[in-house]
């Protein structure tokens, strides 16, 4: 740096120290040039590292925004599987109920044949008629389950893209962070 510069800038500094620079003045001896250089070092090592850390502060915003994506990506499948899962367990309620049909018919027949292979056919048309409940209770559970799966995924993923837009904002702050500390 060239002596007038450097006079110029020593002159800068002392104003925004709020020392008088007219010609002859005597300086204070807390503000010699060492003293103001030694301030400028500092203040520019101090710039260098917040703009640093404000390039640190982007590159894990962008890690971030990565993990939100993949994670709502996944939430995206969650709600797909218990999609087709409540629909699945739908067509298992529908055969369920034709198989309560099937043994209520049988039941029906077993009335209409003689006692001992009516009766049979009776005991066998009950059980099956137990296990259609049972099955029925079942697949409606699951299908709840799969419903309650599907709509709790679907908040996680709504909850991620606002997490996603919040990251996006934060993202723009440290660029702008960052920019102005390389600016300064």
């Amino acid at each position: 740096m060239t002596t007038t510069r450097r006079r110029r800038f020593l002159d800068v500094l002392r104003r925004t120290a709020g020392v008088d620079v007219e010609e002859g003045a005597p300086r204070p001896p807390s503000l010699d040039d060492s003293a103001l250089w030694a301030a400028e070092e500092q203040a520019s090592a101090s710039l260098k590292e917040s703009g640093a850390r404000a390039e640190r502060l982007a590159a894990a915003v962008a890690r971030q925004r990565g993990l939100i994506d993949a994670a709502a990506e996944r939430a995206g499948v969650v709600t797909a599987h218990a999609d087709g899962l409540s629909a699945s367990s739908g067509r298992v309620i529908e055969s369920f109920e034709r198989l309560g049909v099937v043994a209520l018919n049988a039941g029906l027949e077993g009335a209409r044949v003689p006692e001992a292979q009516g009766r049979a056919l009776l005991l066998l048309s009950e059980e099956i008629r137990a296990n259609v409940r049972r099955g029925t209770d079942a697949a409606e559970q699951l299908a709840h389950a799969a419903l309650e799966i599907g709509s709790e995924s679907a908040d996680v993923r709504q909850k991620l893209e606002r997490s996603r837009l919040e990251v996006s904002e934060v993202g723009q702050e440290a660029a702008l962070l960052q920019a102005a500390a390389q600016q300064a």
